[in-house]
């Protein structure tokens, strides 16, 4: 923890390796307090990320729900058109003139 703390330290610092001594324990501290909050700040966006994800399955697939059930509406709807079509067809063919 206290080479992680260090090596952000001297990434958000001005000094670069070499350059200076060692941070203090005041300052590594402080720079471990930061990357512990990044990392916090790091999961809660992969967390947010996922929930996102997961709803926006969630409202596909009641999206193709719905769609498929419209589907099925207007296959059923077809299929009764077609009956009473058939029904008409068969009454026109008996009323035929010169029929017996």
């Amino acid at each position: 923890a206290a080479e992680v703390a260090a090596a952000v330290y001297r990434k958000t610092s001005r000094e670069r390796p070499g350059e200076a001594a060692a941070p203090g324990p005041g300052k590594q501290a402080a720079a471990a307090k930061a990357a512990a909050r990044k990392a916090e700040i790091v999961q809660q966006e992969r967390e947010f990320a996922e929930d996102a994800a997961a709803e926006a399955a969630y409202v596909a697939a009641d999206l193709q729900w719905e769609l498929y059930m419209q589907a099925i509406g207007e296959a059923e709807k077809a299929e009764a058109a077609a009956a009473v079509a058939a029904a008409f067809q068969r009454v026109a063919l008996l009323k035929r003139p010169g029929r017996v």
